[in-house]
């Protein structure tokens, strides 16, 4: 799959997912990161990768994607996605 187009960000952002699921957290913030450098407002790329450093204790640098993601989200008018990142953001 990823060999018939390495540049699409939803391959990058489900793979992603695949490897979060297994809990490799590097491999997971590689293709989150990837995603975000082939789609600059994917705000779900922002939202995972905020949620893994908050669950590694990097409390920083998730409060600095979820602000990223949530910036996103208004520009974009999702109302609800926004209301998610600020209850993430308050809940760090």
């Amino acid at each position: 799959m990823l060999n018939d187009n390495p540049e699409d960000a939803f391959i990058k952002y489900a793979l992603g997912m695949e490897a979060l699921a297994e809990k490799d957290f590097v491999e997971a913030i590689n293709y989150f990161q990837q995603t975000i450098q082939l789609d600059p407002k994917n705000e779900a790329a922002y939202y995972q990768l905020a949620s893994i450093y908050a669950n590694i204790d990097l409390t920083d640098v998730a409060k600095t994607y979820a602000m990223k993601g949530m910036k996103i989200a208004k520009e974009k008018k999702l109302i609800k996605i926004v209301h998610e990142f600020e209850n993430f953001i308050n809940s760090l």
